[in-house]
């Protein structure tokens, strides 16, 4: 069976997974604000979907998620989106940080933690518009 390989693959998108619509809400506007463009969604399926469609700059791994949904959704990023960077937001302490992100960025409600690693890292920075 032959993989799909989007054309335009979109290297310059965030993807932002969450189950929960106003976290999502938050952080794609923190982002926005600075230039990012950002695709938000709110379950496993659509986020597959978004990645196998190429938006493969960023993947921010909410907290929220699963365990089994945040390891999966990274191995198909770096599938499709191998040069890509995961982004793990965590909630310490009941939360550590996975094996599975190159990133782990501690939750806030205002999302600053993650626009702040965002711009701190000098290729994620460039995404910005």
């Amino acid at each position: 069976m032959r993989r799909f390989h989007p054309i335009d693959m979109q290297h310059d998108t965030i993807l932002s997974v969450s189950p929960d619509v106003r976290v999502l809400q938050v952080r794609e506007r923190a982002m926005q604000a600075e230039g990012f463009v950002v695709t938000s969604v709110t379950s496993e399926s659509a986020a597959m979907f978004e990645i196998e469609m190429g938006r493969c700059g960023v993947l921010v791994l909410c907290h929220l998620l699963r365990e089994d949904a945040q390891r999966s959704l990274s191995q198909h990023f770096r599938k499709y989106c191998s040069e890509g960077t995961v982004i793990g937001i965590v909630r310490p302490p009941n939360k550590p940080s996975s094996p599975d992100v190159d990133i782990s960025v501690e939750y806030s409600t205002s999302a600053e933690n993650l626009v702040v690693a965002l711009l701190s890292d000098p290729e994620l920075r460039e995404l910005a518009s």
